[in-house]
């Protein structure tokens, strides 16, 4: 699933580049068959599950320089897409905003499909959670954003989250309290 991943990651990016939250949206909700679900399924479900798998056993924190970041493989696609976003779009230090953007939509995405009858939300974490673990960030912003913008919240108009504010808030809010508020302090 990495090469998915990696293309999803390259596509979303250009998808924020461009403020093309449409297709953002068929991008990570695109179905398609896979071993791991039975019928079609959104294709963030099963790369995301995929990664996880190669998560658990710690093969990012396995690469030279990558053993002491908490989120290894989210560090190394940062580094090892940049060359390729940069040429393509002359993004400078932008790049690293519209790569947290993009994880951000991605694991709320993810959280937002998943979601159990408990209200149980959980998705992939980022670069972003470390940097919002003492508040501020780019999970604080986008939710911000989100809030004020409220119904003409472009991701909104594009379908994510239902279309709904409220879903995003509650989403998001789930997300926060399962995975960030859970993160080691240091």
């Amino acid at each position: 699933w990495y090469p998915v991943l990696r293309a999803m990651y390259c596509g979303g990016i250009s998808a924020l580049v461009s403020g093309n939250y449409e297709f953002l949206r068929v991008l990570l909700a695109t179905p398609i068959e896979s071993q791991r679900y039975s019928g079609r399924k959104p294709i963030i479900l099963p790369t995301a599950d995929g990664m996880l798998d190669i998560d658990r056993e710690r093969m990012f924190k396995a690469l030279p320089g990558h053993s002491r970041f908490f989120v290894p493989r989210s560090e190394y696609l940062l580094g090892s897409i940049q060359p390729v976003a940069e040429d393509l779009f002359f993004l400078g230090s932008e790049y690293e905003t519209l790569f947290d953007r993009f994880e951000i939509m991605y694991a709320l995405a993810y959280a937002d499909l998943t979601e159990d009858a408990n209200g149980y939300v959980w998705g992939p974490p980022g670069r972003f959670c470390w940097k919002g673990r003492r508040g501020g960030g780019p999970f604080e912003e986008l939710f911000n954003e989100a809030s004020a913008e409220k119904g003409s919240w472009a991701p909104l108009a594009a379908g994510f989250f239902q279309g709904s504010i409220e879903r995003f808030i509650h989403i998001a809010g789930s997300y926060k309290a399962a995975v960030m508020d859970k993160l080691p302090q240091f």
